[in-house]
């Protein structure tokens, strides 16, 4: 009988971004937003994550059809409990 592979794990550290534009001009659709976060993928099998990351966000400043009824700039905390299959 082969020797089985041992489960490992991996903990990655990044650094993202993204910026959102629509041709509405809805301030909800039209962000910037930076920040850090980390993702474990467990030794569990199948292919699963668990990730956080924080988020600095900002409107850009364009009013569309709705006006924004918040600040211009935003903080956010987001947790993500992922499970892949391949086919």
């Amino acid at each position: 009988m082969p020797p089985r592979a041992s489960p490992s794990s991996a903990l990655d550290v990044y650094a993202g971004g993204q910026v959102w534009l629509d041709s509405r001009g809805d301030f909800f659709d039209n962000f910037a937003e930076v920040g850090p976060g980390v993702r474990y993928l467990p030794p569990w099998p199948g292919n699963r994550q668990i990730s956080a990351e924080y988020v600095r966000g900002w409107y850009l400043g364009r009013d569309g059809r709705t006006r924004n009824p918040f600040d211009s700039d935003y903080d956010d905390l987001r947790a993500t409990i992922a499970a892949f299959s391949y086919f």
